[in-house]
């Protein structure tokens, strides 16, 4: 199982244990400059700190959370520590140079910091990943064992929201059982508000080994949530390539909740948010600009505003700068073509240029879209379109985006034939797939460079 992210638990461990031993000092000597002679067993108490922890299980899956076990495994990691760096001290016949208040409360102090991190760390997850609702499909003792765990880790957080788990019944197909987990996920999300739950369906392999990935995948992806398979080894062969992790002791892959996906759920949100208030600030003469440019060329309003589908496919209210002539709000919705008439002169300049996206900046802020990821559509294109071209609704199992791997490829702009409205749906499923920080940075580069030669957009 890969460990993703216990080198940064470990190295955020070391510099808290280091800052408890400065701190330590200057409680007991009135002094901030830890002595030369006192960074022995302070490396030393740090060193036996994170071996203690790992030895106790502080390092597990959950580490972002603080929960009872949590707190033991630590209590008792930086017991072991303690008693570690005594020893080491009495061995070298050292220990009498160095204060036993200092070395109480350094260990003291680095037991509450430790704690204290992993609490806002849990507490800043919980905000950037939001709650996680899980279905679990399928019939065998591996579901039986994974929705215990998953119970069990209910008690103790409330990022976790589980869905009813019903196994297969008697005399019903996998398909006909598919279709109903993908019906009990629309159920749901019309009871709850939009953007509160992130779905999950956990698929375990006694479901998948029975039906053809691609079949299953088609299936469920109408349920616009994300697929997570829980393997069984060796039956594993077909999803090979994928990357296994452990989540609550669960073998998983391509859960929202394994470490890697989280970690990168929060920078995305920190992305989001710091560099969509940045742009908002620089860019603000820019809007003043456009809006004075919009009101003087024609009449109307100056942002337009249009249903379309967003995360989990529910519908959101996104934002553009005007770029049509104003015929009131009962317009049917109709693509933009070339030459199209009802474009403004300053509309032109804005769809060639892309400026027209801009106040979807605000979208970004409230949180119905991210910078990066697959465009959304209206309402009445997705409609049209998500019957027609296999797997269209699992694009919506991320946040969309003002731009993405589509647009960079040159998907952007009308989409007058069913083959590339293909073309952008493969490209956006590849984006759900293997989204994170570094691609959501190289396609922004890439966005800027294509909005300055292409004209695809009109």
């Amino acid at each position: 199982m890969n460990n993703v992210s216990a080198p940064f638990y470990k190295l955020l461990d070391i510099s808290v244990v280091l800052l408890a031993c400065i701190v330590a000092y200057r409680l007991r000597f009135d002094d901030w400059s830890l002595p030369p002679e006192y960074l022995v067993p302070s490396i030393t108490l740090t060193v036996f700190t994170t071996f203690g922890f790992s030895a106790t299980g502080f390092y597990s899956e959950t580490n972002s959370r603080v929960s009872l076990s949590h707190f033991y495994s630590a209590l008792l990691g930086s017991l072991l520590a303690a008693l570690g760096t005594a020893s080491f001290l009495y061995l070298t016949k050292t220990g009498e140079l160095f204060s036993r208040i200092w070395f109480v409360t350094a260990v003291i102090l680095s037991l509450g910091l430790v704690i204290s991190s992993r609490a806002m760390i849990a507490r800043f997850f919980s905000t950037s990943v939001g709650t996680k609702a899980i279905i679990l499909v399928g019939g065998s003792q591996t579901a039986h064992t994974a929705i215990q765990k998953l119970r069990n880790h209910q008690v103790e957080s409330s990022n976790i929201h589980l869905l009813e788990h019903t196994p297969p019944q008697g005399g019903q197909s996998i398909k006909e059982y598919l279709e109903w987990i993908v019906n009990s996920v629309k159920e749901f999300r019309q009871t709850h508000k939009p953007g509160d739950y992130e779905v999950e369906i956990w698929v375990t392999a006694d479901i998948y080994n029975g039906i053809e990935l691609t079949h299953l995948q088609l299936i469920l992806s109408d349920a616009a949530a994300t697929i997570v398979y829980i393997p069984e080894f060796p039956d594993i062969d077909k999803i090979h390539s994928l990357e296994i992790q452990s989540v609550l002791g669960v073998p998983v892959i391509n859960s929202g909740l394994s470490k890697k996906r989280k970690i990168n759920t929060a920078l995305k949100y920190l992305e989001d948010k710091l560099l969509g208030v940045t742009l908002i600030i620089v860019l603000s003469p820019i809007f003043a600009i456009i809006a004075i440019a919009i009101k003087i060329d024609s009449k109307g309003p100056v942002f337009f505003k249009q249903r379309r589908h967003g995360f989990g496919g529910e519908e959101f209210e996104i934002y553009k700068f005007r770029t049509m002539t104003y015929e009131g709000s009962q317009e049917r919705f109709s693509q933009a073509t070339k030459d199209d008439i009802r474009v403004t002169r300053v509309g032109r300049l804005l769809r060639r240029t892309s400026l027209d996206e801009l106040p979807q900046l605000l979208n970004v802020l409230n949180g119905s879209m991210s910078l990066v990821g697959p465009r959304p559509h209206p309402v009445e294109l997705n409609n049209d379109y998500q019957h027609k071209i296999d797997r269209f609704m699992a694009r919506h199992s991320v946040k969309p985006g003002i731009t993405g791997l589509a647009q960079i490829r040159g998907y952007r702009g009308e989409t007058a034939t069913i083959q590339l409205m293909e073309g952008r749906v493969k490209s956006d499923l590849e984006y759900v797939q293997n989204w994170s920080v570094l691609l959501d940075a190289k396609i922004l580069f890439g966005t800027l460079v294509h909005v300055f030669l292409t004209d695809r957009a009109y």
